[in-house]
């Protein structure tokens, strides 16, 4: 099974009927405050502008904000309390959250980044399974931390490229 017929049925994304509503499908966030994984998210074709145009209303709102979770967690919360909608479109969004899983994604930390990179460069393939979709986070800046050579061979065992190995033009 792929990994988008898999999320597909076990969200029934395919069968989410013309309610009227638009919908939008984010995995949960990694932190109580963010309630919502900006980062990768499911739209469907034809069903998903209202909430898109939403969550861009409410970014324009706060010009400043550097975190786009704070435009969205506003917008869901203003849907949740009946609040007025903006630009006078009453079509309700349905943000749908989806559990982060293993088999789906993983948000590795910056050790772990740095171990399997090492790994990698000194050994070749580390033998990690890694989920389908990896998001590597900068919370509080600590990714920055890493070095380009790090990332390069963690990005390389992701891929299961050998070192040097440059199937996908990466580095040209």
């Amino acid at each position: 099974k792929t990994f988008f017929s898999n999320i597909e049925g076990r969200y029934n994304i395919q069968n989410v009927t013309a309610t009227g509503a638009s919908h939008m499908w984010m995995f949960e966030g990694n932190m109580e405050m963010w309630p919502f994984q900006g980062g990768q998210m499911i739209l469907r074709r034809g069903g998903s502008e209202v909430c898109l145009e939403r969550w861009r209303w409410y970014m324009d709102q706060l010009p400043l904000e550097k975190k786009d979770q704070t435009s969205l967690k506003m917008m869901v919360d203003k849907e949740r309390e009946g609040s007025e909608l903006p630009q006078h479109n009453t079509t309700k969004c349905n943000l749908i959250v989806m559990k982060q899983s293993p088999d789906l994604i993983e948000f590795p930390i910056p050790k772990t980044v740095r171990v399997l990179g090492k790994h990698h460069r000194l050994n070749g393939p580390t033998g990690h399974k890694y989920a389908p979709l990896v998001h590597i986070r900068n919370t509080y800046g600590k990714i920055n931390t890493l070095s380009e050579d790090n990332y390069r061979h963690f990005i390389q065992d992701i891929l299961g490229l050998q070192d040097g190995e440059d199937k996908f033009g990466i580095t040209a």
